[in-house]
């Protein structure tokens, strides 16, 4: 079993995620931690900055996401593995940017690592990453991963072959010894 802590932004609030996790278990998760606005969490969920952008890249979605993920937390493609990699096994808490890992996008976390390959050459690791150009995700096993797959979908288990992931890595702030 996977477990990812999550949390907002730099909150030091963590709600433990269990995976694999249906988009209601996110939700439930993430509805126990911080109370903020309506509106913010809309323009959290849709990942923007103002209200202009947030009109445009809400627009069509945004009855979808009052309805099925307001009151609860999200997480984008990385973000999921940033809430692991900051978790403090102790506390179970997570800190923004500790335990050397930085607060990196997809693409960056790709180019950093240094044991990766070709998806066709993955090994059975639990636990890596597969990566395409600006997506990230974690392999589970079996030819399944775990992704934050979007606003109307959530954090799903997928089946690898079907995704379309270009490469495998370690993710260079994690120990898989």
């Amino acid at each position: 079993m996977l477990i990812l802590n999550l949390t907002r932004g730099d909150s030091e609030l963590c709600v433990p995620l269990y995976l694999p996790a249906t988009p209601a278990d996110v939700g439930d998760a993430y509805a126990k931690l911080d109370q903020i606005s309506e509106k913010e969490k809309l323009t959290r969920i849709a990942g923007v900055v103002s209200d202009s952008v947030f009109l445009e890249g809400v627009g069509q979605y945004e009855d979808f996401i009052r309805a099925n993920w307001l009151h609860g937390r999200t997480a984008d493609c990385v973000g999921l593995i940033k809430g692991y990699g900051w978790l403090d096994a102790g506390t179970l808490t997570i800190g923004y940017g500790t335990n050397g890992m930085p607060d990196c996008g997809a693409n960056q976390m790709f180019h950093a690592a240094t044991v990766k390959g070709t998806i066709d050459t993955i090994p059975e690791v639990p636990g890596l990453a597969v990566w395409r150009e600006g997506h990230i995700g974690v392999y589970i096993g079996g030819g399944y991963i775990i992704e934050a797959m979007g606003t109307k979908y959530g954090v799903v288990k997928t089946k690898l072959s079907e995704r379309g992931f270009t490469h495998w890595l370690e993710i260079p702030y994690i120990n898989y010894d």
